[in-house]
């Protein structure tokens, strides 16, 4: 550890310890973790340094979302990532940066989530929905999309409280 020294006017008015920060965790969770869909994962890291280093995380380079199936929790010395009622879109790397005047430390978590169904697999018909606006005046469409040949089949265009038939070719 390190001390800076705070002067004033050639006077030692006190010494400050400071340090960069280290980011430390369980060995098991350096390896790739697999969740099984709709169970919790949890990713708890000790933090030290001196001045208390600021604390993100990340998931695959980007801001985690907020969400209240993801939570953060600090501590003057660690930092805890929970993910309650995971689901396929949490699978990816998380990243835990710690950072001071000192200098900076990271760690990274892979997470994959297995066991989830693609909820689109059990449809035979897939509607979209579009808003739309044409000479200022709102309109809706709905499409209907076979699964099958994967081509839009009709639809119907609502104009005010008008509904129009739509032919897709």
């Amino acid at each position: 550890m390190t001390v800076a020294t705070v002067h004033l006017y050639n006077i030692v008015i006190f010494d400050l310890p400071v340090a960069a920060p280290k980011v430390e965790y369980e060995k098991k969770l350096s390896s790739p973790q697999q969740v099984k869909a709709g169970s919790m994962f949890i990713l708890p890291v000790n933090i030290t340094g001196e001045p208390r280093p600021t604390v993100t995380w990340t998931c695959n380079g980007k801001p985690l979302p907020t969400s209240p199936d993801i939570a953060i929790d600090k501590t003057q010395d660690s930092s805890t990532l929970t993910v309650k009622h995971s689901k396929g879109i949490n699978s990816g790397t998380y990243q835990i940066t710690a950072e001071n005047d000192v200098g900076s430390d990271s760690a990274e978590f892979v997470v994959s989530v297995t066991g989830e169904r693609n909820i689109f697999e059990s449809f035979d018909v897939i509607i979209t929905v579009i808003d739309m606006y044409y000479r200022y005046v709102p309109f809706r469409i709905w499409a209907f999309q076979n699964q099958g040949p994967g081509r839009f089949k009709s639809g119907n265009a609502k104009f005010g409280n008008n509904e129009y038939p739509i032919k897709v070719h």
